[in-house]
């Protein structure tokens, strides 16, 4: 069985395209999502998490109710 081939969609080639005539014109690469100089420009987001009952205070409560009564 021959292996599998992939050929990529005509929008993946034209943006590729794009982003090598971009890079020749800059003459630098383009950094990515996780690249080290991309990661320290942005401060690291807090990590958000659902409150227990126990956590729960009364401000949350109400708010709670609020939200349910509007909608």
């Amino acid at each position: 069985m021959p292996p599998a081939t992939f050929k990529p969609s005509e929008d993946v080639t034209t943006t590729e395209n794009s982003i090598k005539i971009a890079e020749e014109l800059v003459g630098d690469k383009m950094l990515g999502p996780n690249d080290a100089k991309s990661l320290k420009k942005y401060k690291p987001t807090p990590k958000y998490h659902l409150a227990t009952p126990e956590e729960e205070e009364e401000d949350t409560k109400e708010t709670r109710r609020s939200v349910k009564t509007v909608e």
